[in-house]
């Protein structure tokens, strides 16, 4: 289980987005408010941002309050369209950056908060053989956070869509899977240089992690973050829901408990 925000709107800096907060991604790490499956999110933290025409990675596997390089780091890098993240991993012996969200493949970073039940056991063989062998070879943590990833950029690649290839996601899992927690912040950009944000609140069999949006038609900035990162009038995802952010508008919202 993880913890992870997702910021579209106005240039502004990591720091300003996701740790000057009074419940910061930090906090969310060794205090967080709302999540059920584990104390702390001590195994790693990553931040992906897009810088002109490419994203951007800055990722550890140590816990976030240990790096000494965040304030200079957080304060100085400025982007539009960020996601950050702190993991909780669920095998104590994935532990590496490899195995630190967010993840980049050419326009596209992506983030998993959740898990699918007994993956190593029953599912990662399923899944490997829905996957080209050009996205096998991307692989570095074969986690099933990894898997969706590529799966969804498969997908993506196939289909044109990207709404319809995230709805075809969750439906395969849903097929194939138990149980799963799948909520997801995935952050693009097309040939346009348009920037867009999507982000799920999926549960198949079980209640997914918290979520939430708030729209700061002021600043012209949308959040999207597993717990409120202050007092502002912050908007609960339902549950079984995709959202779509396009450059400073929240545009349309799915149900998806009709796969």
């Amino acid at each position: 289980m993880c913890r992870h925000i997702g910021y579209i709107g106005k240039n502004q800096s990591i720091d300003s987005s996701f740790i000057d907060k009074s419940h910061s991604l930090i906090v969310m790490a060794y205090a967080p408010k709302e999540m059920k499956e584990a104390i702390l999110n001590a195994d790693g933290f990553g931040f992906g941002w897009l810088n002109k025409s490419s994203f951007y990675l800055y990722k550890s596997s140590l816990p976030i309050w240990n790096d000494m390089n965040l304030t200079a780091i957080t304060k100085n890098i400025k982007s539009n369209l960020m996601i950050g993240s702190v993991r909780s991993a669920t095998l104590i012996d994935n532990l590496s950056r490899n195995h630190t969200h967010p993840f980049i493949y050419s326009k596209y970073l992506f983030s998993h908060n959740g898990y699918i039940k007994d993956f190593n056991v029953l599912f990662k063989k399923k899944l490997a053989n829905k996957l080209d062998k050009k996205f096998l070879y991307l692989m570095r943590s074969f986690t099933d956070s990894e898997f969706l990833f590529y799966l969804l950029m498969q997908l993506i690649e196939k289909e044109r869509d990207i709404v319809f290839a995230i709805k075809k996601l969750i439906e395969i899992i849903k097929r194939d899977c138990e149980t799963a927690m799948l909520n997801f912040l995935l952050a693009n950009y097309d040939e346009n240089k348009k920037s867009m944000l999507f982000a799920t609140r999926v549960g198949i069999n079980v209640e997914p992690p918290s979520l939430y949006y708030l729209n700061d038609t002021i600043h012209k900035s949308i959040y999207v973050s597993s717990e409120k990162l202050d007092k502002n009038t912050w908007v609960a995802f339902k549950e079984n829901t995709l959202l779509k952010c396009e450059e400073n508008n929240i545009n349309f919202e799915y149900k998806l408990n009709k796969l």
